[in-house]
């Protein structure tokens, strides 16, 4: 089969080669599926930079994809040849992520495509709506009418973040720093904050409270330690990110019995966690009824047919929805 193989780290041009390699060997409780299209997300790109150091070497990048399947494992029950799917269980780890032909995934972690998208638009939403989920639903247990803060309102998981909240009855924020930003936001529901304009802490002081009740943070850095000013007392932060250096401080969390989460959605495919790779099956199925009912919509900023040029495209960041690469 056809893929791009991740040779060496460094800049696309010189780390991608387009080569033909072994097709997958599936186990029992696997699916072989073709794949259509394959979402490009952050942490693929960390992975080329070297900045995830666990890979061996050669291997195949990707963990979104949709697709149809070709084959199914002798144990697999809920799916059958000529499925559509999609899932973000493809395991550049294991036995190669999704930027190739086919690949390989449990069929605890994939789920029936929505029939009312394309493959493009399916490919976008796997890992960022599972993440999405997981911090909304069941880290921050967001109820109805509390108030959120989504930072990166724009990005693939902060705009199905806000879709979610809405969903819940939620009073959602996001941070944005363009008039573009802010009319995308708005449009999902959410109140802007222009952080260009306003500082979000001082904002978060004039609300009821003197806070935030909960803030989903997928930025990172400088703005998770800013947040955590931003909170009422005993308000929740959630975050997507490493935000552990040595210029962190916590005492504003802990003077107001604050509670940090963490979401690491991945974590079930590295570990093989097989409960929380099911449960998140169902997410994946959960998303769908969501995204065939309208009440969720995918944001695909660019689709390319180079995985270089994808990959080149999503280092410039302040992206405004997800970079999907399309086979043809």
């Amino acid at each position: 089969m056809k893929a791009y193989q991740l040779i060496k780290y460094g800049p696309s041009k010189e780390a991608f080669k387009t080569i033909d390699v072994k097709t997958p060997e599936i186990n029992d409780d696997e699916l072989l599926v073709k794949v259509k299209a394959a979402g490009i997300n952050p942490v693929d790109i960390k992975m080329r930079l070297g900045m995830i150091p666990s890979l061996d070497l050669p291997t195949i990048l990707g963990y979104d994809f949709s697709g149809v399947v070709e084959k199914v494992g002798k144990n697999v029950t809920r799916f059958k040849i000529g499925d559509e799917v999609y899932s973000a269980g493809a395991n550049p780890h294991d036995k190669g992520g999704s930027y190739a032909e086919y690949t390989a995934v449990n069929e605890r972690l994939a789920a029936i495509k929505p029939k009312n998208i394309t493959f493009v638009e399916a490919a976008s939403i796997p890992l960022v709506g599972i993440t999405a989920y997981e911090a909304i639903f069941e880290k921050l247990n967001l109820q109805e009418k509390e108030d959120i803060l989504i930072h990166g309102g724009t990005g693939g998981v902060g705009s199905i973040a806000i879709q979610l909240a809405k969903l819940k009855g939620a009073e959602v924020y996001s941070t944005i720093s363009s008039l573009r930003k802010k009319k995308i936001v708005e449009s999902l529901g959410a109140i802007s904050i222009d952080y260009t304009e306003e500082c979000f802490v001082r904002y978060a002081k004039n609300l009821p409270g003197s806070g935030f009740t909960k803030i989903f943070d997928t930025v990172g850095g400088k703005v998770f330690q800013e947040s955590l000013g931003a909170l009422k007392p005993y308000g929740q932060i959630a975050s997507i990110l490493n935000v552990f250096d040595e210029s962190l401080d916590l005492s504003s969390a802990m003077i107001n019995n604050a509670s940090i989460h963490f979401t690491m959605m991945l974590l079930p495919l590295r570990l093989g966690l097989y409960d929380q790779m099911k449960k998140q099956g169902v997410i994946l199925e959960n998303l769908c009824h969501l995204i065939e009912s309208g009440k969720i919509v995918p944001r695909v900023e660019k689709v390319f047919s180079d995985m270089i040029k994808a990959h080149n495209h999503a280092e410039k960041g302040g992206l405004e929805g997800k970079l999907v690469v399309e086979f043809n």
